[in-house]
């Protein structure tokens, strides 16, 4: 729903990219345990 409407998203997550399924692979991800820094620079590239 979040792609059908435009809306940026992404995954947090302590296991990868590996674990997405096929209709969301190629979802940016962000490794957990992340720092704010990783963080706002992930939502600056999928905002910009």
């Amino acid at each position: 729903m979040l792609r059908e409407r435009g809306v940026p998203f992404l995954f947090a997550t302590g296991y990868g990219a590996k674990i997405l399924k096929p209709p969301y692979a190629g979802t940016p991800t962000l490794p957990k345990p992340f720092q704010l820094e990783d963080l706002r620079r992930v939502i600056g590239t999928l905002t910009a």
